[in-house]
């Protein structure tokens, strides 16, 4: 039997037993791409995580865990272990040893992280703009592509923040922001969050508020039933605004000093070897309640027991594949019991034990091929993505 005979006869074989072959095949495809997939998702997430923190000398926050102010600070991934203030930025700024960009991230708009950055922050970072402008005013956002794509926004499109407590009314009223900026994907956390100014997502916090200035004959006013009243009153009608624009934005005011006005981290990019000696040594020995952290550290010491759990992972792939391997030849040794009279009767037709094997093998390659060549584009697919997974991963934990 040539080769042209085993592979007509082995492709009707499968034509007529399709449901088995897409049993097979799918088997296979598992066996070989799981594996590789683990490979590809952690290899992306060596890169991201370590590319992010290497551009990032230091960060600092409040005192706690370390690793959840760098995945906070740098992916945006995870609360923060407390608040410090602005006073502790700028104690750094006026000792000239860094460039610092605070960050404040408290807060969510349909379960996305509104995040208060300086401008500079956006240089930094090379965030460039693909529609609109940056914020220039309270209110305003700028918003990474993924959520644009995701939430159907683009600039002239409106997104409200999440209420921090509906039944507590001294909390502070949703914030109606104004998209005025999209950015150019990067396949970084930058891409799944919402940019806004430093002020605006102090105004989220309650920081700062404006106030509606009530008129006598104002449906808002109690005693509009009474047009000889002197007196005016709210109604429950008024409320501090959720929506800041040109003709209030000049009543929004801030209540305390600056200086303690809440940021949840703050990186820290010294500008030379000699400064940053400075200042590991002034944290070092410091008593107060802010910590200095190298995010490669956090991040090394994070990856090694990622590296650890795929080797384990990789061990019990080996005997899955073993596993599978085993089944799939009791379902070939299964399938050669059933066709013990097709196999026959190819012998009295003249073919040979060898023919015979000949087919089967051919049988086999078809379904390794079929299988290898699903498994290269469910791989190159997701090889392709790895970014944008790893980066969905960190901001939805």
């Amino acid at each position: 039997m040539n080769l042209a005979s085993s592979l007509y006869l082995a492709q009707a074989y499968i034509r007529k037993h399709v449901w088995k072959s897409v049993l097979v095949v799918l088997s296979l495809v598992m066996t070989i791409s799981i594996p590789g997939g683990v490979q590809i998702i952690v290899t992306e997430f060596d890169k991201h995580m370590n590319e992010r923190a290497l551009s990032t000398p230091f960060i600092i926050g409040k005192k706690g865990s370390q690793l959840d102010l760098v995945l906070h600070g740098l992916y945006f991934s995870s609360d923060a272990p407390g608040t410090i203030t602005m006073q502790d930025v700028e104690d750094i700024r006026t000792e000239n040893l860094a460039d610092v960009y605070p960050i404040t991230n408290l807060r969510k708009a349909q379960k996305i992280r509104v995040v208060g950055v300086d401008l500079e922050y956006l240089s930094f970072r090379n965030l460039d703009l693909k529609e609109g402008r940056k914020f220039a005013m309270f209110g305003e956002a700028v918003i990474g592509s993924e959520v644009a794509k995701n939430l159907d926004l683009k600039p002239g499109s409106h997104l409200i923040t999440d209420a921090e407590n509906v039944f507590n009314i001294a909390a502070a009223y949703p914030l109606k922001l104004n998209i005025v900026g999209v950015n150019y994907w990067t396949g970084t956390p930058d891409d799944l969050v919402v940019f806004v100014s430093l002020e605006t997502s102090w105004i989220i916090e309650g920081v700062g508020h404006g106030h509606e200035e009530i008129q006598k004959n104002s449906p808002k006013n109690l005693n509009n039933g009474n047009p000889d009243s002197e007196v005016i009153s709210a109604s429950a009608a008024v409320l501090p605004y959720t929506e800041i624009s040109k003709e209030n934005a000049g009543s929004v005011h801030f209540h305390g000093d600056s200086s303690d006005f809440p940021v949840t981290a703050a990186l820290v990019l010294p500008y030379d070897q000699k400064s940053s000696s400075i200042l590991q040594g002034r944290f070092l020995s410091s008593q107060d309640n802010v910590q200095l952290v190298s995010p490669s550290a956090e991040i090394n010491e994070l990856l090694s027991v990622v590296f650890q759990v795929k080797s384990f992972f990789q061990a019990q792939m080996w005997l899955v594949t073993l596993t599978t391997i085993l089944l799939i030849g009791l379902v070939i040794s299964l399938s050669l019991k059933l066709r013990e009279r097709e196999m026959r009767t190819y012998f009295v037709m003249g073919c040979s034990r060898w023919s015979q094997a000949q087919l089967l093998t051919t049988e086999i390659f078809l379904y390794l091929l079929t299988s290898a060549f699903l498994s290269y584009l469910l791989l190159g697919i997701l090889s392709l993505n790895s970014g944008y997974f790893v980066d969905t991963i960190l901001a939805s934990s």
